[in-house]
């Protein structure tokens, strides 16, 4: 039998099982004996199991068979969306649907793959053999080329054109800046360092017995339990991961900020009334149970600096702060019950580099998560100075990224080495050659959650991640149940003339670009920020 019949019934097998979710061989011949594929011939047991391992071997798809005889897809995760394994099979699937109906070929009409043969040939080597690139690109509306070296970390395939991300290494004439066809998220980063804190600020004593404590405490319903299970998951952690010094612990810790900055639950702290209770809580006891070095009130969670004085426990402080509080406001709301989650993060500040980072994230949360204008937040002053100019930060309200985030394929990384992460399409390159420089590739890189919290390839993690709200309307409302822009899309309200879904991503041009283009069928309801771009886009185009 030749080779591509045998193909052509291994997908036909994982296609059919896949679909059937879980079924028996009996029920898989009845259907096997209705293709083209069967020769009217039933389909054997050997002939099966001889068929599983081929699967198994070509694909990495195990068919696994339950108490009741039935078979299923062991690792049917392997076909979900996007996946190299999900994207052959469907396409040999279609391969096989259309390769029985020959004499439909002229009425078929499919839409154009982009070869790029040698540039994808080459650029999978370099991957496998773990070696950097060096690529001649040209980028649109540019007359001269840049040269660069890249170390290649993953392939992406969105809307007939490939693209690559990477690290760079400029070898050339251009700097590397961000582009239409070749983006690049640079996130601003501190350059001066605190020096003599403890000498300089002098209004905060600190003493052996004493240290600088930063505190995050949320509202009760600002991050689900499976919400966190659901990171955990794509992050691959486990219970060996909680120390607080690890990789995986401090990425768990930033995606748990960026879930919380896009404004989950209720978001009682956005009634202004009860931040200032929460604010004017905070000042009370300043000096006297602990010395308040700066604060942030956001929606959802709160975010404090302190030392705590002689005689007082954090214990006793946040006990202090919520239970008077959640009194408060639950009086202003007219409900009752839990306000504050039980559990709060804590951590000491270890040294001058760490106290510096903390400054710098908590004065700049609200405008690195979109709320221009948040009044909300606040420092101590140091003589005539606040703490951020003082000791070099940046301003509050500047909107410059924390150094929490800075640069790399993940926050911190790559930056003290001269590689900066780049996604470049493979139609602007002009020129590629292999080297035998090796890199290694970061064992934590994870392509898939590399992009998951974006719409389609461009990335840049100065955007914040924020939850969008978008009302669909005509045929619309059924375009966007069957076909999601995005994995976190979901259904929240279905009033018959529309319906709203709500995404947790990072709103880029490719995602803004994508809305604009459904015109006045879809509409972002919030963020108010993104609905404005829109409009202004809108009009723009007229």
């Amino acid at each position: 039998m030749k080779a591509s019949f045998l193909f052509k019934q291994y997908v036909w097998l994982v296609d059919t099982i896949q679909r059937c979710k879980r079924i028996t061989l009996a029920d898989l011949n009845e259907r096997w004996l209705r293709t083209e594929l069967s020769n009217g011939r039933p389909l054997s047991r050997t002939t099966f199991n001889r068929h599983r391992n081929e699967v198994e071997e070509i694909f990495g798809i195990t068919i696994g068979c339950d108490a009741d005889n039935r078979y299923y897809i062991v690792n049917s995760n392997l076909l979900r969306t996007d996946t190299v394994q999900q994207w052959m099979l469907s396409t040999l699937t279609v391969s096989n649907i259309v390769g029985e109906a020959r004499n439909l070929h002229d009425r078929i009409l499919l839409e154009s793959i982009p070869t790029e043969g040698e540039l994808l040939r080459q650029i999978v080597e370099a991957m496998q053999r773990g070696v950097l690139i060096d690529i001649t690109y040209r980028r649109y509306g540019s007359t001269t080329d840049a040269f660069w070296t890249i170390a290649p970390y993953c392939i992406k395939l969105f809307r007939r054109r490939w693209y690559l991300v990477g690290n760079i290494r400029s070898t050339g004439s251009q700097p590397v800046t961000p582009g239409d066809t070749g983006t690049l998220p640079v996130s601003l980063k501190t350059s001066t360092e605190i020096k003599d804190w403890h000498r300089r600020f002098h209004s905060v004593p600190h003493r052996e017995n004493k240290a600088l404590q930063s505190i995050t405490f949320r509202l009760y319903d600002s991050l689900p339990k499976e919400v966190i299970e659901e990171i955990k998951r794509k992050l691959d952690i486990n219970e060996d991961d909680s120390s607080c010094d690890s990789i995986q612990y401090q990425r768990l810790r930033q995606k748990i900020a960026e879930f919380e900055d896009a404004g989950y639950g209720q978001c009682f702290l956005r009634d202004e009334r009860i931040a200032a209770i929460m604010q004017d809580t905070l000042k009370h006891f300043d000096g006297e149970r602990y010395q308040l070095i700066c604060w942030c009130i956001m929606p959802n969670h709160v975010h404090v600096l302190i030392e705590v004085n002689e005689g007082w426990s954090l214990s006793r402080i946040m006990h202090g702060w919520r239970s008077y509080t959640a009194k408060e406001a639950n009086r202003i709301l007219g409900r009752t019950g839990k306000f504050w989650m039980e559990e709060y993060y804590d951590r000491y500040i270890r040294d001058d580099s760490h106290l510096q980072k903390t400054i710098n994230y908590i004065l700049n949360n609200p405008a690195n998560a979109g709320l221009d204008g948040w009044p909300w937040v606040g420092e101590r002053s140091t003589g005539s100075q606040p703490v951020s100019q003082a000791s070099g930060l940046h301003p509050r309200g500047t909107g410059s990224q924390p150094v929490l985030q800075a640069g790399g394929l993940y926050p911190g990384d790559g930056q003290d080495s001269g590689l900066y992460p780049i996604t470049l399409s493979f139609d602007r390159i002009t020129s590629l050659i292999l080297t035998d420089e090796p890199f290694a590739v970061d064992p934590d890189f994870d392509a898939e959650a590399f992009f998951s919290e974006y719409f389609g390839v461009m990335t840049d993690d100065r955007i914040p991640l924020q939850r969008i709200v978008l009302r669909a309307f005509g045929n619309e409302r059924y375009a966007l149940r069957d076909l999601s822009l995005h994995p976190s899309q979901q259904l929240v309200e279905d009033k018959g003339e529309y319906v709203d879904f709500e995404l947790f991503l990072r709103p880029t041009s490719d995602f803004l670009a994508h809305i604009l283009s459904r015109g006045r069928w879809v509409k972002v309801i919030s963020p108010e920020s993104i609905a404005q771009r829109i409009s202004d886009m809108h009009r723009e185009a007229l």
